[in-house]
């Protein structure tokens, strides 16, 4: 045997070591020692099947076998599922398919579905696979598993297939998109130091007192927004809010801020697709990059001798299509309580603080995209010297 041979194993377990040598008897040891371990292995391996088979065997012939199932938690060990076959205490208890047990009606026969999860994942890299999955999409009668769980067909008269469940708006949403014009958020009945109950986002904002008044505080980087429709922000749209800050905020407080974005809604859930993907919509709190169309805010209430307002606007492509930084003079320091409205005219953004038009921006939003929500949050303040800053708002005022 000529050369040198080179053995390397991933996993390496016990005293194996990779084996480099030129010496067939060291090769032909090494090897009849794997191959001896993994015979091990497999043994070991039969043995635990053979005591899963015997356990499900009698697990099936248990007398309360085709009884209704109940659990206490959503992930059970084989222990577990003994113990609860055995046991005739229902207390603290539920279904075994559902947690909320408010959802079901347990005077319907058990066998009777009452609810199906349906999930199907695009693989559209592949063509034939997206070939099919549109055809899927397109002709699978969605009122088939409605009339399987007794409910009426949505579209009794056509095909109630995915992609039309997927556009087509729920009643809240469809209701609030053409009926509902503004909206007013105050926290004057919200529990301090909670998260508002009607709000989403990263939830680490809380309501607290300021001046005699209920505020959301925003003490930490993150973002949050009040609940939204995918109601356009269009023309003549206008954002008004109250902001105040503690008088002793520090140089480095980071800015409060203010998004109009373009994200994704999903109808079947009446939610934006945002909270799920905290890597792509970090740009909201902390950093730049997000590869989404949006108008940021940005409010400084402590620069060089006066505050700042800077606004930003990206496209998806991580373009930046406008930039421009203007001094708020009596937006600083212990002149702390302001009145801000944000508004769209055509393309432009139009700035006014307590009454007075600080700004007028051409070319601010992008005509071809459909700015869909406002979020507002705290940017880059978690390396701020004063731990106790802190941002609030109050009395937000959403016009479309």
């Amino acid at each position: 045997m000529t050369g040198k041979l080179t053995y390397i194993r991933e996993g390496i377990i016990k005293n194996e070591k990779e084996l480099t040598t030129t010496k067939y008897e060291d090769t032909k040891k090494y090897l009849n020692n794997l191959i001896s371990d993994r015979k091990k292995e497999v043994l070991k391996l039969e043995e635990e099947k053979n005591i899963l088979q015997n356990w499900y065997n009698s697990i099936l012939s248990h007398k309360k076998i085709n009884e209704l199932a109940y659990v206490n938690k959503s992930y059970l060990q084989k222990e577990g599922i003994s113990e609860l076959l055995n046991s005739s205490n229902v207390a603290g208890t539920y279904p075994v398919w559902i947690e909320d047990i408010d959802f079901f009606d347990l005077k319907k026969p058990k066998d009777q579905p009452q609810s199906i999860y349906f999930s199907l994942r695009r693989q559209d890299e592949n063509l034939p696979k997206k070939n099919f999955m549109d055809l899927v999409f397109s002709q699978f009668n969605m009122d088939v598993i409605c009339k399987m769980v007794g409910e009426a067909p949505k579209r009794p008269n056509a095909i109630n297939n995915i992609n039309v469940s997927l556009q087509e708006a729920k009643p809240e949403t469809k209701s609030n998109q053409v009926g509902v014009a503004s909206y007013v958020y105050e926290f004057i009945k919200n529990p301090i130091n909670q998260f508002p109950a009607t709000w989403n986002g990263m939830k680490n904002s809380t309501v607290l007192e300021y001046e005699n008044r209920n505020w959301l505080a925003f003490t930490k980087d993150g973002y949050c927004y009040p609940k939204q429709f995918n109601k356009e922000i269009k023309d003549n749209f206008s954002l008004s809010f109250d902001l105040g800050w503690n008088k002793d905020i520090s140089y480095n407080s980071g800015l409060f801020t203010v998004n109009l974005c373009e994200v994704e809604y999903d109808n079947s859930s009446e939610a934006y697709k945002l909270d799920g993907n905290q890597k792509m919509y970090m740009s909201l709190y902390d950093g730049y990059a997000g590869n989404f169309n949006r108008v940021i805010c940005w409010f400084d209430p402590y620069w060089n001798g006066g505050g700042t307002l800077t606004v930003y606007s990206y496209n998806k492509n991580e373009t930046l299509v406008f930039n421009k930084r203007i001094t708020l003079p009596d937006f600083y320091l212990t002149k702390n309580n302001h009145k801000v409205v944000l508004s769209r005219k055509a393309n432009s953004l139009l700035v006014d603080v307590d009454g007075r038009r600080e700004a007028e921006w051409d070319a601010v939003f992008i005509p071809s995209i459909k700015y869909n929500l406002c979020t507002f949050s705290r940017y880059k303040g978690n390396n701020s010297d004063n731990k106790k800053d802190v941002f609030y708002l109050n009395n937000i005022n959403l016009n479309y």
